[in-house]
């Protein structure tokens, strides 16, 4: 059984073969928006032929008083969110519950989507195939449900396609990770909480790809990810290492953005073609395997404590900061 994002022991690591990118062209998005849907601002499942996702649209316009109507006119930026490994029911309420992510990108009038993963056989839980863990449906490639979705927000929604991110917990971290890994220039930033992927697929695809912003948000204890990472996945210092390699990353001593009793922030200044791309590491004391700074899903040992980093609104502040500094 997995909780809180855990992995069960249905959960089959990646052999060690190399990995090699097979960068299948996206459907290219539009700048348009016209001939958009009606705002869905309570959001709604949609299924389409390679899986189901929940969307959540902001309103186009507030006044005063704050009456909120509309549908967007003006391109919002777009997150979305992968969930973990788990058997909770529905999966989608657990991982908003515990993330929080819809409730800040509404709060920021962000449109925000939250894929489903699959099953595989004989387990309860949903997941996802990733360079680094196995927790889906046997030969089912959750980057072609992504690239789906994509071609279903290219006609659907009034997105800002210059500041669409990606955020994942666990085995979800592991895909947003490996996503921006595939597909850098599609995405302003990556944020992986609880997650690493593969060394081979870092070294082999990820260090050659373009250059996109990462934070990593980690535990130094983490009991189902370890910080130290396995023969299966690469740890923290590794991940940094690649990802700084991607993002030609000259910095040799990084900048603390966060410090506390229980968590410290460094941060890599990189730039790439002429592109502010930072990459980022946080890590905890003595947490669990968990949503750092989320609500606990009723787990003891992932409540949050004083000093401890609120993910969600810490890396949502960051991407907002990065944005304006680039629009300037």
């Amino acid at each position: 059984l997995v909780v809180n994002g855990r992995l069960s022991n249905m959960m089959k690591t990646v052999s060690s073969v190399a990995y090699v990118a097979i960068l299948l062209p996206l459907a290219t998005l539009s700048a348009s928006c016209t001939n958009r849907s009606t705002t869905i601002p309570g959001g709604k499942n949609v299924t389409i032929e390679r899986g189901v996702f929940h969307v959540k649209t902001p309103w186009g316009g507030c006044d005063t008083e704050g009456h909120c109507v509309g549908t967007p006119i003006q391109q919002r930026p777009l997150v979305i969110s992968f969930h973990g490994c788990n058997s909770h029911a529905p999966v989608l309420d657990y991982h908003r519950f515990i993330t929080r992510t819809e409730e800040v990108a509404a709060d920021l009038g962000w449109y925000s989507i939250m894929p489903v993963g699959t099953k595989p056989i004989g387990s309860a839980d949903y997941g996802w195939n990733t360079k680094g863990i196995l927790c889906g449906a046997p030969g089912v490639d959750p980057v072609l449900f992504f690239k789906d979705i994509m071609s279903w927000v290219n006609i659907n929604l009034c997105v800002d396609l210059d500041r669409i991110y990606l955020a994942g917990f666990s085995t979800g971290g592991f895909l947003a990770l490996e996503l921006g890994c595939l597909y850098p220039n599609m995405f302003r930033g990556i944020l992986g909480v609880a997650a690493s992927l593969s060394s081979e697929f870092l070294k082999n695809t990820c260090e050659k790809s373009g250059a996109v912003t990462m934070t990593t948000i980690h535990s130094l204890s983490d009991p189902l990810v370890p910080y130290g990472g396995t023969f299966s996945f690469s740890s923290q210092k590794g991940l940094i290492s690649s990802w700084n390699i991607k993002n030609n990353c000259s910095q040799a001593t990084p900048e603390t953005t966060f410090d506390s009793e229980t968590t410290q922030c460094l941060k890599y200044n990189c730039e790439s073609e002429g592109k502010y791309v930072p990459v980022e590491a946080c890590a905890l004391k003595d947490m669990d395997h968990c949503w750092y700074g989320g609500r606990s899903g009723g787990f003891p040992t992932c409540t949050p404590r004083a000093g401890d980093i609120d993910s969600t609104r810490y890396v949502f502040t960051q991407w907002e900061t990065h944005a304006n500094l680039e629009s300037r």
